[in-house]
């Protein structure tokens, strides 16, 4: 057997593996931890009220107000026209003849600055129409109020699948 001296390595440190993927696993962590910190910190939280308390107590109203559309058997279909961009709703009921306009909330069920509201004036025969361009793709919660707020009628729309939505 012969004797062979060790090799030297002469390459500097930031030639070398082992550097490196030592230094990889720590850096890793401090991407991901950024990642999250910008991803927590550009996206606010839309599922959070800032006044839950008042709206536990608006609950009530709500339910009367609901009430009283099935007491008048109002029912309405609402329709996104893609052809026409036009947001339409026929309302049949009592009480319905008189009105001027309608007023549609559609609620974004997680993000409150996707909501819109639209007025949507008359039209004649119960119709309510208004050029109005389809909100994104969505499960939106659909609420329609008269003028003067005496009730309201709730439903929910999946967009873009579901372009109209009988609500009774």
């Amino acid at each position: 057997m012969s004797y062979r001296p060790p090799i030297e390595d002469d390459l500097p440190w930031y030639r070398q593996f082992w550097p490196w993927a030592l230094i990889a696993l720590p850096a890793t962590a401090v991407i991901g931890s950024m990642i999250t910190i910008y991803l927590a910190v550009s996206d606010a939280d839309g599922l959070v009220k800032d006044d839950y308390y008042k709206e536990g107590l608006a609950i009530s109203n709500d339910l009367a107000k609901e009430s009283k559309a099935r007491q008048l058997g109002l029912e309405a279909q609402v329709r996104f026209a893609p052809e026409g961009r036009t947001l339409e709703v026929a309302l049949k009921g009592t009480g319905v003849s008189g009105l001027p306009f309608l007023d549609v909330q559609l609620f974004h069920p997680t993000r409150q600055g996707h909501d819109r509201l639209v007025r949507l004036p008359a039209q004649g025969k119960g119709i309510f129409a208004l050029p109005q361009t389809p909100p994104e793709a969505a499960n939106w919660h659909v609420t329609i109020t008269p003028p003067n707020g005496d009730w309201t009628l709730k439903g929910r729309m999946r967009l873009p699948e579901q372009t109209q939505v009988m609500i009774e």
